[in-house]
């Protein structure tokens, strides 16, 4: 059973579970919601946290030195249950460790650390990866939060920090295909159509802006993320549905028909030197 830690200041309030260190609600005090409610009969999730991979890989695993590991889709950090350590009324960290599973699939100790703090109308993500080997530790790390859209999927814009020339990557296999589309118009603004889901997300694997902001066509409700840290981004929801993720990535899918399963040279994998510890940030702020 998880335990839900609520983080509250005089604009809004934040419900974060123990289980996956997970966002069930943001909410402002009138009670406008921005996070998806997870109804199971569409996609019975808020937020997951994608660690130590993102995506999947070929066959379900990789290699390291020579040795097979099967590891899930998007790792094993969105079903842990976190160590909650309550710093204040607005902010708490939530934290795992290797343990005997984990090591199974993934044969490193970590420190996998998520730092929630509310600041004004703003909610900071700071994720802390802590390498605790004697060699370089390879993983990847991202955020896949919902936002509501009560007027539903279609006329709903994404507004980007600046003009793109969007190049969505196709999916295939559920992997990354070589194979893409370009959508949008070139403008700062995507207006959303489930056409683009139809298949799966869209994955931008070239990306200048590092902030975007979520518009409902209906009510206007507007959130921005901020994500400073992050090179990949992809965008999604269950086809039609009236939600949409945002969902800031480190690393990638594994390319679909590559022979090559060595995780270090997975595109986009992140290589932490021993006894480093390495800060990844994003944040949610509604307007």
């Amino acid at each position: 059973m998880s335990n839900i830690i609520t983080l509250k200041n005089e604009f809004l309030t934040v419900d974060i579970s123990d289980v996956g260190a997970e966002i069930q609600s943001m909410r402002k005090n009138d009670g406008k919601e921005y996070i998806w409610q997870a109804d199971p009969s569409i996609w019975g999730k808020h937020g997951p946290l994608l660690f130590p991979i993102c995506g999947g890989l070929v066959d379900g695993g990789y290699t390291l030195d020579g040795k097979p590991y099967k590891l899930d889709k998007h790792g094993f950090a969105r079903t842990k249950t976190y160590a909650v350590s309550r710093i204040s009324d607005t902010c708490a960290e939530f934290t795992i460790n290797e343990d005997e599973e984990t090591l199974r699939s993934y044969p490193f100790c970590f420190e996998f650390k998520v730092k929630y703090t509310l600041e004004g109308k703003t909610l900071s993500v700071d994720f802390f990866v802590t390498n605790k080997n004697d060699r370089t530790m390879y993983f990847s790390c991202g955020s896949h939060e919902g936002y509501d859209l009560p007027g539903g999927i279609d006329g709903a814009k994404i507004i980007f920090e600046h003009p793109e020339f969007l190049r969505s990557y196709r999916v295939e296999g559920g992997l990354l295909s070589e194979l893409y589309d370009d959508i949008g118009d070139g403008s700062d603004t995507l207006v959303l159509d489930k056409k683009y889901f139809e298949v799966d997300a869209i994955i931008l694997r070239e990306l200048k802006s590092r902030s975007l902001t979520v518009c409902d066509k209906n009510d206007g409700a507007r959130v921005r993320v901020d994500f400073p840290d992050f090179e990949r981004l992809l965008i999604w929801q269950a086809c039609g549905a009236p939600f949409v993720c945002i969902e800031p990535w480190t690393g990638l899918p594994d390319i679909f028909g590559s022979t090559d399963r060595a995780i270090e040279r997975k595109e986009s994998i992140t290589g932490l030197a021993a006894g480093e510890i390495k800060k990844i940030t994003h944040s949610i702020t509604v307007l």
